[in-house]
């Protein structure tokens, strides 16, 4: 009102009590600053993957916690590896609740969850519910592509699961396969040479088969596989 009233500048900051307004502001604003800080505090408290968004972000996130498909821009930032999850309104296919049902990579890899993880109410605590559903759903694959790594045709082993799952199943199979071999020294060197020939017999096969058709996440798990595999077998001949 004062300086609507002054219409001038300099007499409108130096006004008689204008000093006393603007510190009284400015306490509130620090102690307004300061409560938002311990409240952003909290749900990071809650859900720490919230550590690695802006304040604004965060803000963004808990003032649109009403619609859970706000969060969905936010996910590559809080999940390495996570572009977006599969989400579902309520009233699709019978649905009550807001629901996720899968996860998706940026390279558009798609991995659905074991259950159905509702994502209703507060953001730290149904994403807390997500990132359960995603160990869970991860360790199941792991073990299943571990399960599957000797029975079934590499061909389709690769295209069946998902890459993450791939290149640690063969680290496993790999490490499990060097101390067989180291078992016994009397015999260690020979069944070096074995595992050796049988590791460039499997790089053969994963070579031919980037020459064939293939969709673009199929050939970018190959290739990822086929440099960790090129590295396993360059041990395997210094061991």
């Amino acid at each position: 009102r004062i300086m609507a009233d002054a219409r001038n500048c300099l007499r409108a900051t130096t006004a008689p009590g204008m000093l006393d307004v603007f510190t009284d502001m400015d306490t509130k604003l620090e102690k307004i600053q300061k409560s938002l800080e311990n409240y952003l505090e909290k749900k990071r408290q809650q859900f720490p993957r919230f550590y690695f968004l802006s304040s604004d972000d965060l803000l963004e996130i808990l003032g649109q916690a009403k619609d859970p498909m706000n969060v969905q821009p936010h996910l590559k930032k809080c999940f390495e590896g996570i572009k977006k999850l599969e989400m579902h309104k309520p009233g699709t296919d019978g649905r009550r609740h807001y629901e996720a049902t899968g996860m998706f990579s940026p390279d558009g890899e798609y991995i659905p969850f074991a259950g159905t993880c509702v994502t209703d109410g507060r953001p730290e605590d149904w994403l807390n519910k997500v990132e359960a559903a995603m160990f869970s759903t991860t360790k199941k694959i792991l073990f299943k592509t571990l399960e599957d790594a000797k029975g079934m045709k590499k061909e389709k082993w690769v295209k069946e699961f998902p890459g993450q799952c791939i290149i640690s199943a063969g680290q496993v199979v790999w490490t499990s396969e060097c101390e067989r071999s180291l078992a016994d020294a009397d015999t260690a060197k020979s069944a070096l040479r074995q595992l050796k020939k049988k590791w460039i017999s499997y790089l053969n096969k994963l070579t031919g088969l980037t020459r064939s058709r293939l969709d673009k996440i199929v050939r970018k798990k190959v290739v990822a596989l086929i440099t960790i595999e090129v590295h396993a077998r360059d041990v395997i001949e210094k061991l």
